[in-house]
């Protein structure tokens, strides 16, 4: 068996861990390549971005922490931010489209798209490893 419920009880879930961290590297490389463009300036959208960002990268710490554990709730958020990750494409990358052109919007849409699948990849596994911890757990008692 895989997914076994005997060693699951010991071990960390290190594949949600990694794949969250995998998000954050993702979310890092596109802070590092839409504000260096020299050509960006600052507004109030790139000051909301840059605190969507700073959230997002701590959400996604913590949720790796706790999806290590199996913290079945925490797959839901992993979603939820992950689906905000999706709408991030049409916020700041959009808006600098015609100083990025369209080369520098696909790689940003596809740092973000990355972070994005790599939430939801975390937070599906994490879902399924943790409901067969709980019915293990709950067989037992």
């Amino acid at each position: 068996m895989r997914n076994n419920p005997e060693r699951m009880r010991y071990q960390k879930n290190a594949v949600s861990f990694y794949l969250c961290l995998l998000a954050v590297a993702a979310d890092v490389l596109y802070f590092i390549f839409l504000y260096t463009w020299k050509n960006v300036r600052p507004d109030i959208h790139i000051g909301a971005d840059i605190l969507i960002n700073i959230f997002f990268m701590l959400f996604a710490f913590l949720a790796s922490e706790k999806t290590k554990t199996y913290v079945k709730n925490w797959s839901y958020a992993l979603f939820a931010v992950a689906a905000v990750q999706l709408l991030r494409v049409f916020y700041c990358p959009l808006k600098l489209f015609d100083i990025l052109g369209a080369a520098g919007f696909c790689v940003t849409a596809g740092m973000l798209a990355a972070g994005a699948a790599a939430l939801a990849a975390a937070g599906l596994i994490n879902l399924i490893k943790s409901k067969i911890l709980i019915g293990y757990l709950a067989g037992i008692e």
